[in-house]
């Protein structure tokens, strides 16, 4: 009987056990990833940081996290991971009762893009390695890659020998603010223009010259086209990174810069 009763008794708290374990597996746990860099350029590195925090009582001897984020991303190692049209990590834990585990993966980003992760998957084993339970996680972490820098001799000089302001010799549209020199008056010339200190010294008129200033503004049209176009792939990647290149560099010197492109938006999925 007593043996019974001890059976009875031990199923009991297996099963309080088993459901309470349940309940509260996932209470106060936080699973996050994030990357040391939001913003970096093609072929530069990065870190991706895994944090599991568990603040309860409740250990977990088995957890499993699950998810995917772009093949471009190469890591240095490949351990619980497949390789498909996504890179799928699966990474298991043992976590203790208030307990932090951080783990770092570094990779290299070998395509520019805005690259998005915004959900995971974490498993959880029972104590006693019965059921599996599954909890899906919003989570977002992004990453843009810009296209990678290129030598500027790589660039056609006639493309980038433009200055932010000019100063050309005419006489219409005068910049007062730009004196150029003083010449003889000539019937033409307006006498607000005589200079009549250098007049009096010099003994005959003479007027004061300026030189015409003309503000730069570039428009960058980046055609994205692939009907007449062979390795489009390449070809695109190369005319964005001369796109970005030339953008860069205007606005380095301080001139106003647009660009018009035909490209797909990658957030909206829309051509513009």
């Amino acid at each position: 009987m007593k043996l019974i009763l001890a059976i009875v008794f031990a199923g009991i708290i297996i099963v309080t056990v088993y459901k309470l374990y349940g309940v509260f597996w996932n209470k106060n746990l936080e699973v996050s990833i994030n990357f040391d860099r939001d913003i970096l350029y093609e072929g530069e590195e990065n870190t991706l940081r895994e944090v599991i925090t568990n603040r309860k009582y409740l250990p977990i001897p088995i957890l499993q996290v699950k998810f995917s984020i772009t093949r471009t991303f190469l890591f240095e190692h490949s351990d619980n991971t497949n390789v498909t049209d996504y890179y799928y990590r699966n990474e298991f834990f043992t976590v203790m009762p208030f307990q932090k585990i951080t783990r770092s993966y570094p990779f290299r980003c070998i395509h520019r893009g805005l690259f998005r992760m915004n959900k995971m998957d974490i498993i959880c084993r029972s104590l006693f390695m019965g059921e599996k339970m599954i909890e899906p996680i919003e989570h977002e972490a992004s990453v843009c890659v810009l296209p990678s820098k290129i030598v500027p001799r790589q660039v056609p000089t006639n493309v980038t020998n433009l200055l932010g302001e000019i100063e050309k010799n005419l006489h219409i549209n005068e910049d007062p603010f730009t004196f150029a020199g003083i010449r003889d008056y000539q019937p033409y010339d307006n006498m607000h223009s005589i200079n009549w200190k250098a007049t009096a010294r010099m003994g005959n008129l003479l007027v004061n010259t300026y030189n015409t200033t003309f503000s730069k503004k570039v428009v960058l049209l980046l055609n994205l086209e692939t009907n007449s176009m062979l390795n489009v792939p390449e070809l695109q990647e190369w005319a964005i990174r001369i796109a970005a290149h030339l953008a860069s560099f205007y606005i380095m010197h301080q001139i106003p810069v647009a660009m018009y492109t035909n490209g797909v938006d990658e957030v909206d999925k829309v051509a513009p």
